[in-house]
């Protein structure tokens, strides 16, 4: 091994070690304080309208902030975004602790740092994406997106169940300082990168930048359909998820709060499996060539989730159904992950550096709007019709879009490219 090469490997440990370790602690320390703060308002105001209106509220500037920040972001120095949001949030956390310690079950406080926190953290999760690039070689972005996905997939198991525990066991101002020491934890992390500047200056206006933004994605035909397809796929998954699982479970299969946690659970279990597959080297570029394949056969595991339903109706016992419906689920997350992966990692490779940002919070936008009006139709057609006929709208909604997916050339052979520094 030749100098150059120990420290291209030292720089890679170095910043792998410090990018996960700062996400670690920040999201999971986000993921406790969120759902301990959840468990606050219902405790203040015993109203459901309140918290939802509080939750609802707070996702808002989201929507703005991945309109316009991502443009900002592209034009400025990525660390020093990251180190500013993490810091920006620990002196709000300071900020919201010591008012808290006055008003305590004060509605307007939780509301308005519900809102900016949401806005920050639609910030800084902007600012790490388009990062990726900046810290890793190509060759190593897919197990890096790979490791975060596991990351998160863990988060969202331990953080309310974190949450919870602590919530009860010790007092909520108490959650409140470990938030504050794990963004300090984060920001410190972040100091230590080794990052890889943009040297292109852009001198262009704001207003120019935003046209080449939305003019880059109607002309790149690749990255026009592969948002779509990401468009397509979330207002499906999160409605289908959000909505139709826990009703599914709850309430057609009577299946306890355990149980339906359990099967929850089991769908990220699923991710962490995947994103593990998708971080070995060897298998990658397979992955990518049948990452549409994957998307198809994830249609035919939606559909799979009117088994259950079939085996309650006929007194199956209800731990063949709860452990038929979590290998399912099992298999769903799986392969979430082993599509998602490599359509990010992807979209990050071939977006250049100076519209990253901008094209993510394209994503990120799009998705928020999509996920409502799902939810929303996907009640509707819980209450009007069977709880079956969403299950297969659903199926056949991914079945379709990966077929022509498939039988499109041009996104076969954008996938079938190896990704080389």
């Amino acid at each position: 091994m030749n100098v150059t090469t120990s420290k291209l490997n030292e720089k890679y440990v170095k910043n792998l070690v410090c990018f996960l370790f700062g996400r670690i602690t920040s999201e999971l320390g986000t993921s406790i304080f969120k759902f301990a703060l959840s468990l606050h308002i219902l405790d203040i105001t015993g109203s459901a309208t309140i918290f939802s209106t509080i939750l609802s509220v707070g996702m808002l500037p989201s929507i703005f902030v991945n309109i316009f920040a991502g443009i900002g972001i592209d034009r400025g120095n990525k660390k020093k975004i990251m180190v500013a949001c993490d810091c920006t949030s620990a002196v709000c956390m300071i900020i919201f602790f010591l008012t808290y310690l006055k008003v305590y079950d004060s509605i307007l406080l939780l509301g308005v740092y519900s809102i900016v926190l949401s806005t920050i953290q639609s910030v800084f999760s902007l600012t790490v994406y388009s990062s990726i690039p900046n810290l890793f070689a190509k060759d190593k972005i897919m197990k890096i997106n790979s490791d975060y996905q596991a990351v998160g997939a863990v988060v969202n198991i331990l953080g309310p169940v974190l949450g919870g525990v602590l919530y009860y066991a010790i007092s909520f101002k108490y959650i409140i300082i470990i938030e504050i020491v794990t963004f300090v934890l984060s920001a410190l992390s972040e100091l230590l990168f080794t990052y890889k500047k943009n040297i292109m200056q852009d001198n262009n206006k704001f207003s120019d930048n935003f046209r080449n933004v939305y003019g880059y994605i109607s002309r790149e035909k690749i990255i026009f359909n592969l948002l779509t397809i990401v468009l397509i796929v979330n207002f499906v998954f999160i409605p289908l998820t959000s909505v139709l699982l826990p009703y599914y479970g709850y309430k057609v299969m009577e299946l306890s709060s355990t149980a339906l946690g359990s099967l929850q659970a089991s769908w990220s279990v699923g991710v962490i499996i995947g994103a593990v597959f998708a971080s070995i080297k060897l298998i990658q570029s397979k992955l990518c060539k049948l990452i549409f394949r994957f998307l198809q056969l994830q249609g035919v595991i939606i559909l799979l989730w009117l088994i259950p339903s079939v085996l309650f109706n006929h007194s199956v016992t209800a731990i063949v159904v709860l452990v038929t419906f979590g290998g399912i689920l099992l298999v769903g997350g799986l392969f979430n992950s082993i599509i998602n992966i490599p359509m990010m990692t992807y979209l990050q490779v071939a977006v250049p550096e100076n519209i990253r940002a901008s094209i993510y919070g394209v994503v990120n936008t799009c998705v928020m709007i999509a996920a409502p009006i799902g939810i929303w139709l996907y009640g509707i057609i819980i209450d009007k019709m069977n709880i079956s006929i969403g299950v297969v709208i659903s199926g056949v909604i991914i079945l379709i879009t990966s077929t022509l997916a498939c039988h499109n050339k041009g996104m076969r052979e954008f996938f079938a490219k190896e990704i080389k520094d």
